[in-house]
Formats: structure tokens, sequence, C-alpha cells
């Protein structure tokens, strides 16, 4: 879930993980983030490194627990700056790289994910 506050995305989701090939129980975990483009409105030419085609934010997630156990030691949670990069009409890449909040988190986490959009069905 997101909305848009100004110039600035607002999101928010709780997370609900069911490892189908295993009998443990329902995992639980929440995100939140902030993000904005570096630029304004796209110039309309071809530009794949103008401004309005990076994003920088920052991230917060973690995990809560299981149905099976909410042990608030065993928690991990982080924190972490973020950049997006809009690389063609329907792919992004995006890095980030996490901080540990909590004893049980990883120090730091480095995070690298490519997105690509499928469209399904016909433009109107």
């Amino acid at each position: 879930m997101s909305s848009a506050v100004g110039d600035w995305n607002v999101s928010e989701n709780f997370i609900v993980e069911k490892n189908l090939s295993e009998d443990e129980g329902f995992e639980f975990g929440d995100s939140a983030g902030l993000s904005r483009h570096l630029g304004g409105l796209a110039s309309g030419a071809t530009c794949r490194l103008c401004a309005e085609n990076f994003v920088v934010g920052v991230e917060a997630y973690g995990g809560l627990g299981s149905s099976e156990a909410f042990d608030g030691a065993e928690q991990r949670h982080y924190v972490a700056p973020v950049i997006a990069w809009r690389v063609a009409e329907r792919s992004t890449l995006k890095a980030s790289v996490g901080f540990g909040l909590t004893e049980a988190s990883d120090h730091v986490l480095f995070r690298v994910g490519y997105a690509y959009e499928m469209p399904i069905g016909r433009r109107w």
C-alpha cells in the first residue's frame, strides 16, 4: 500500500508468508518507506541518466515472528537508504544497504533488486 503526499511516496505494508514445503506456520513482518524522484516532470527526451529516472528514499522492515512463536528477542529489524534507477520503460534496478536494529539482526544487509513490468491485456 502506498500514498502520494506531495512529491513524496509513503508506503506501509503488513506481510504474511507461508512456506508451502514446510510445516512451520505463518511468518509475519512489516515494512514502511518514504521515497521521491530526484527530478520533476519527465522532459520528454529519451534519457536514461536524467534525474526523473532516479528515486531515493529510506525504508524500515523486519520480521515480527510466526504463528508458532512471537519471541521479541528473535525479531530482526532493519533501516536502509535506497536508490532506484528506471533503466528502461518497464525495468527498474534497486539497491539498498540495510543496517540491523536488533541483537538478532545481521549487522549489514546489501540488497539488489531488478523488476520488469509485464503488461497484461490491452492498453486503453
